[in-house]
């Protein structure tokens, strides 16, 4: 079930490293890759995504399905390929238009994003699509467990559907990280999962089979002790209920609902990126 280096660097992206134990999981499931398309109309991978469900989707979004990743994914692309973005399942056989329609604010911790098949006059072939698609239970749990086994799918580029695992080693961060103070990890999820770039927002799941967490960055210090870093699905169930824990969805737009002070989104997506790597 669904589940560099010396120095400091941080990376975000998910999972590397096929496991033997890894558990059944069919080819019509619902982990895959997020694209844009560029000026020149190549398709460029950007993350990963999820199918997931919960009736507390439903009334945000009017329907208890959706597909999951990060946050960041939305802000490292070009503003004007916001209306071209696409999800490809099964190895390119469901391939459909999705747009975001929920960003969470990177600034308080909220590194997640929910999609949707795009409203257009392919709706019916992409609704069809995104209906066939496997979907996954969001967690209900406010916090994990430590030591507790967690594991995750994703799509690492050019790797195809990779599966990793691991354990919780810490539930709740509770202090800035040294080495990144700038960054708001506090109230994240640290693990010991394997992640590389290009499955940024893969979902990490129990035991159980659900989804508890996005997967959205790994921090490996000098030691060699890997720290991966996952946002709780319950603070996507806040935003739904709270749009002050959300961003907007064209990066750069300003949002008057939000502090003045605060870092624009366009100069706080190029600040990131000196530190984030998909």
């Amino acid at each position: 079930m669904p589940k560099l280096f010396p120095l400091i660097s941080l990376v975000l992206g998910l999972s590397l490293a096929v496991s033997a134990s890894a558990r059944p999981f069919t080819t019509s499931s619902g982990v895959g890759t997020l694209y844009f398309k560029d000026e020149s109309g190549n398709m460029v991978t950007v993350c990963t995504i999820s199918k997931v469900s919960s009736e507390k989707l439903t009334p945000k979004l009017g329907k208890a399905e959706a597909l999951l990743s990060a946050s960041h994914c939305v802000l490292d692309v070009p503003p004007n390929a916001l209306t071209f973005f696409y999800a490809s399942f099964d190895d390119g056989l469901s391939f459909f238009r999705l747009k975001p329609v929920i960003r969470g604010d990177l600034s308080q911790g909220y590194d997640f994003s929910l999609w949707q098949p795009l409203d257009d006059k392919n709706v019916a072939k992409s609704t069809l699509a995104f209906n066939a698609i496997k979907s996954y239970p969001l967690s209900s749990r406010k916090e994990l467990e430590f030591g507790e086994e967690i594991d995750s799918w994703g799509m690492p580029a050019g790797l195809g559907l990779t599966y990793t695992k691991g354990i919780v080693a810490q539930p709740n961060v509770d202090r800035p990280i040294i080495a990144q103070p700038d960054i708001n990890w506090i109230g994240l999820i640290s693990a010991d999962l394997n992640c590389t770039g290009g499955c940024s927002g893969s979902s990490v799941f129990d035991s159980k089979g659900d989804v508890v967490a996005v997967l959205v960055g790994s921090l490996f210090d000098g030691t060699g002790f890997k720290h991966t870093y996952l946002v709780p699905i319950d603070r996507v169930f806040q935003a739904l209920e709270n749009d002050k824990f959300t961003s907007p969805l064209d990066p750069e737009k300003k949002d008057d609902k939000k502090d003045d002070k605060k870092e624009p989104a366009a100069a706080q997506a190029a600040s990131l990126k000196l530190r984030f790597s998909r």
